[in-house]
């Protein structure tokens, strides 16, 4: 048993280790406070943004390579060296791509090729995004490097995302060959889209037709609104061939519920029932967009109801559709329709040049027939027209159509 001076000792003993550990924790503290603070300082110090402001900032936090190069940028807009700063940012984070490509790109503007190569590889090893790859392509476009450059191209394009006009157009400055442009577009429904859109809109529609065979190949329904553009594009250009194409291979796939066409076999008409709503692009029916014109379906199981408000136009399309056919060829449409509430209607069909006298009204269904020749033609705009009939009150009520059929005879 230990006696009363050595336990008192002891305990004095104890105090004194007590002491020291609450006099170190407060010192820990004490330490890790004013390193809060001056981090904090240091901080607000970077958003002051000035030169003064950022070097004192890394006077206070040496070890963040965010405030090198933030104050690289600032001494590069002040026109003065920032290069010991940017490689003082790559020692502190070696992955800091950014900083990599600036690096690079200072290089190149010296004249050291190699060394610019290098790191706007390291750049491209610490980031697989999207920049430092469109950085490597615009290198090798400068530096001629035809083999490296289809490298990154195809690279940069395979990461695209948003606009890519920028990458296309350097693209097209490399090389004026379409297909070793279109070898470099990966099978990506995002990127083959852009591309097709990118063609059109610098009128290269005549190029885009492996583009869009390869959208119809690899997209999915949500490619339909990119190919029916396409599709009226070629329209407007005259080109059936190209336009058919993707028609039927969006009705092949039952992207869009139409039927393909076929005009050497006489399909050529379009949802004949008009059912559904209309697509307004293509091969689809096309209307009138005017307050005072109404269109409604009749049922789910087709027809269309137009109303007139008694202000229509004089003369307007009420409905229309451009249709492919066979050169030389007789063509006979079919077609039935009512009228409720109107004394005179004014409206009837025209094609290639053909116009059908203003049909009478009817209250109960009537079939009726227009004839037009295709000629030279290998595309003819279909049309349901109004026309004021001379000396009479534009019409109102509603005219009633369904059941169209169209048939040709050599």
């Amino acid at each position: 048993m230990r006696k009363g001076p050595d336990l008192q000792q002891e305990r004095r003993t104890a105090r004194r280790w007590g002491w020291c550990a609450r006099i170190a924790a407060s010192a820990v503290l004490l330490l890790a406070g004013y390193a809060s603070l001056r981090f904090a300082r240091a901080d607000w110090l970077f958003r002051v943004n000035t030169l003064e402001s950022l070097r004192e900032a890394i006077h206070l936090a040496p070890g963040n390579s965010l405030y090198y190069s933030w104050l690289a940028e600032r001494l590069e807009f002040e026109g003065q060296d920032s290069q010991a700063m940017l490689e003082a940012a790559a020692r502190l984070n070696p992955r800091a791509a950014k900083v990599w490509t600036r690096l690079g790109l200072r290089a190149e503007i010296a004249g050291n090729r190699v060394a610019a190569e290098r790191m706007l590889l390291q750049a491209a090893a610490v980031d697989h995004g999207f920049a430092p790859r469109w950085a490597l392509m615009n290198f090798y476009l400068r530096q001629n490097d035809a083999g490296r450059f289809r490298i990154w191209a195809r690279r940069a394009l395979e990461m695209g995302y948003g606009d890519l006009t920028s990458v296309f157009d350097l693209c097209w400055k490399f090389t004026q060959d379409a297909g070793q442009i279109f070898q470099l577009v990966p099978d990506s429904p995002y990127v083959l889209t852009k591309y097709l859109t990118y063609l059109e809109s610098k009128d290269r529609l005549a190029l885009s037709i492996p583009v869009a065979d390869s959208l119809l190949q690899h997209g999915t329904s949500k490619s339909c609104p990119a190919l029916l553009d396409y599709c009226d594009a070629q329209l407007g250009h005259h080109d059936a061939a190209a336009a058919i194409g993707i028609w039927n291979g969006m009705c092949r796939r039952k992207w869009i519920d139409r039927a393909a066409l076929e005009p050497d076999r006489c399909l050529s008409l379009s949802n004949g029932h008009l059912r559904g709503q209309f697509l307004e692009k293509g091969f689809d029916w096309r209307t009138l967009s005017d307050p005072e014109v109404t269109m409604l379906p009749m049922s789910s199981a087709g027809g269309l109801k137009v109303i007139l408000s008694g202000q229509q136009p004089e003369q307007c399309r009420l409905l229309w559709q451009i249709v492919p056919v066979a050169p030389h060829r007789e063509y006979r449409l079919h077609f039935s329709y009512r009228t409720d509430g109107m004394k005179q209607i004014g409206i009837g069909w025209q094609a290639a040049g053909q116009i059908q006298s203003a049909l009478p009204p009817s209250e109960a269904w009537s079939e009726q027939a227009f004839s037009f020749p295709s000629g030279d033609a290998e595309l003819v705009e279909l049309a349901l027209v109004y026309r004021r009939p001379s000396g009479q009150m534009r019409a109102e009520g509603a005219f009633l159509l369904r059941d169209l059929r169209l048939d040709c005879q050599p």
